[in-house]
């Protein structure tokens, strides 16, 4: 069938459009943003990328430092270091005058801005859930970490996918009547595992404290959406042609021997 080359050029320009965002967004420093409104006396701007957090002030001039994002020190304590951040954020809407070392150490989730009731360590938060010292405890870093992987493995699917549908394309007839599974199948997992990324930081963003008001999805989720839903549009395209038949080349037939 003549739909066959036409449906593989789309699936190759798919899967190189799908490559490109899942690295854009790997590489993005700008999962969920933050920055204080206008009318806040203190300018404060955060980025949050899959392995980078980036972070600028009026202190500073507005330069940006950044830092490797999450680390076990600073960003592991659960939502009670988002609570620490969180009553930042409600001091400096108040209109209280805060230090610049008092904010950095209450964004950092720290205690010097929170009380006695902001910072909960690691082995308090594991004896309030009932976890000895040896329990895994499935944590912000975990899911943060853990979608961090999902990308990267996203990227090699993406990449396969390629290859395969230059495969394809360049083959003879019996490549071109069977390729389609094989794309298919690449692009699927590389769609289910922007899926589980996406969704790991959309629930982090959700319901963890340090996402406080003003905070947004940004352009590496963004990405991430674009690629898998890219994803699932051909390979419904491709799994339609396949399993109604339109992948025979009926316009040649075999001579009998």
């Amino acid at each position: 069938m003549k739909i066959l080359l036409p449906l593989y050029t789309v699936a190759l320009a798919v899967a190189i459009t799908s490559f490109g965002l899942s690295l854009a967004s790997l590489l993005s420093t700008d999962w969920i943003h933050f920055e204080t409104p206008t009318s806040s006396p203190v300018s404060l701007r955060s980025t949050y990328g899959l392995f980078q957090r980036c972070d600028s002030s009026s202190w500073t001039g507005d330069s940006v430092t950044c830092r490797k994002f999450p680390t076990r020190s600073q960003d592991c304590g659960g939502s009670s270091t988002g609570r620490a951040t969180t009553r930042v954020w409600e001091r400096i809407f108040k209109g209280e005058q805060l230090s610049e070392m008092e904010v950095r150490v209450g964004m950092a989730g720290g205690e010097a801005v929170g009380g006695d009731d902001g910072w909960v360590g690691e082995t308090e938060k594991r004896r309030r859930l009932g976890k000895g010292e040896d329990d895994e405890v499935w944590s912000f870093c975990d899911s943060w970490v853990t979608a961090g992987y999902a990308q990267q493995l996203a990227i090699v699917f993406a990449a396969a996918a390629i290859l395969a549908a230059l495969v394809v394309l360049l083959g003879g007839r019996l490549k071109r009547e069977s390729g389609w599974r094989i794309i298919a199948g690449l692009l699927s997992v590389h769609a289910a595992c922007l899926i589980v990324s996406t969704s790991l930081i959309v629930h982090e963003f959700r319901t963890d404290d340090r996402f406080y008001f003003g905070s947004t999805l940004d352009r590496g989720y963004i990405e991430s959406t674009v690629a898998w839903a890219l994803d699932v549009v051909i390979v419904g395209a491709l799994v339609l042609v396949g399993v109604v038949g339109f992948t025979r080349e009926d316009d040649y037939e075999r001579i009998p021997e």
